[in-house]
């Protein structure tokens, strides 16, 4: 049973650039608090993103970490240490969470349906244009009568999971245990949207290693023994990343390819379920890469599948690197892992549209 509960948010004073709040915000934020309001009321916030031409619309108010730390909120990436400890720094420096937790839950919970009725029925409070196709709409909900029925929707899940916030939560979560169990670190700001008002898409991996990599010859026969390859003329093109493996494109030695996971290889997988990730991490980061511990290996850069090839080949020609090039997961792939409680490596999934910054804050250390 999920327990959300209403909040004095710290909501943006009208702003002729909010990408610059969110900017600033995200850099320092002690230099940004004299840019909000907090509401005498505690309530509920819907948020609606405009994204690519469609609406996404889900609700955000406190959760209990000890919801995460029962595990009725479940984790579906391990984390890196190094942006843990970056989160728990950030958070104590400034007593705020500056971005919700982003918590998705599959199939029809009714939420939907309650959010598009309210909100059809006045005009938001706060809509920050980020003048990139991107526009971020607020209502506060403050009735007792419709913050009950949100209750009432978001009690009835027995689990919900972490779509984008991993390090987030485990840092909130630390700092609460570290604190003593302070009652002042015990909610934490969260955006319930349903997996419908979600699209999944990938994390490409760039790893830069001069010295591994100054022979490309050797580079490729070291590949060959987990991979079968086949040059490319062109870049791949956008609907074959979205294949379902067993395989996934190489950007290396200003060459794209094309990779495909060895019989042999498959077979000492056979009856597992393995994601790429998994296989990658395995049969090429720790075995050919040496790679001992994939959540501390600096080498290893992720990038956001949604900025392009173009951007990625050029973090790649930027320094001797390879970028594998991953699919992404569909939500019925999604909901079949959630269903078997897997947990993926750090880094398998990314999910749009993306929350933002400062739009939305929760001073921290405080009751309300």
């Amino acid at each position: 049973m999920i327990n959300v509960v209403p909040f004095r948010a710290g909501l943006p004073k009208k702003q002729k650039d909010y990408s610059s709040l969110i900017k600033t915000a995200k850099k320092d934020f002690s230099s940004a608090q004299n840019q909000y309001n907090r509401p005498d009321e505690a309530g509920l916030y819907i948020h609606n993103i405009v994204y690519n031409g469609r609406d996404y619309t889900g609700i955000v108010g406190l959760t209990h970490i000890q919801d995460y730390l029962s595990g009725r909120i479940i984790k579906h990436e391990l984390t890196l240490a190094e942006k843990e400890q970056w989160q728990m720094d950030a958070l104590k420096e400034r007593a705020a969470l500056i971005k919700p937790v982003l918590l998705t839950c599959p199939g029809d919970t009714g939420l939907d349906d309650f959010l598009a009725e309210y909100i059809e029925r006045r005009p938001p409070d706060i809509e920050a244009d980020l003048n990139n196709g991107t526009v971020h709409q607020f209502w506060s909900v403050r009735k007792g009568e419709y913050i009950g029925r949100v209750q009432s929707i978001l009690s009835s899940f027995e689990q919900v999971y972490i779509a984008d916030g991993h390090h987030r939560t485990e840092a909130f979560a630390k700092t609460y245990q570290q604190s003593n169990f302070d009652e002042g670190y015990s909610r934490f700001m969260t955006a319930y949207f349903s997996l419908d008002n979600l699209d999944i898409h990938a994390y490409h991996r760039v790893v830069t290693d001069p010295e591994l990599f100054r022979d490309p010859y050797q580079s490729i026969i070291r590949l060959k023994s987990v991979f079968e390859i086949r040059p490319m003329l062109d870049h791949p093109s956008y609907s074959r990343l979205q294949m379902k493996g067993p395989g996934m494109f190489l950007y290396f030695n200003d060459q794209w390819m094309q990779l495909t996971w060895r019989a042999d290889i498959l077979t000492k997988h056979k009856g597992e379920i393995r994601l790429e990730t998994d296989l990658l991490n395995e049969h090429v980061f720790k075995e050919l890469f040496d790679c001992k511990d994939i959540r501390h290996d600096t080498r290893i850069k992720y990038i956001d599948s949604t900025r392009g090839l173009d951007y990625l080949k050029n973090k790649t020609l930027e320094e001797v690197s390879m970028a594998f090039v991953l699919p992404s997961l569909s939500r019925d792939d999604f909901k079949y892992l959630l269903d078997r409680r897997i947990i993926l490596p750090p880094k398998s999934t990314l999910f749009k549209p993306r929350l933002k910054n400062g739009l939305l804050v929760q001073f921290v250390n405080q009751k309300s």
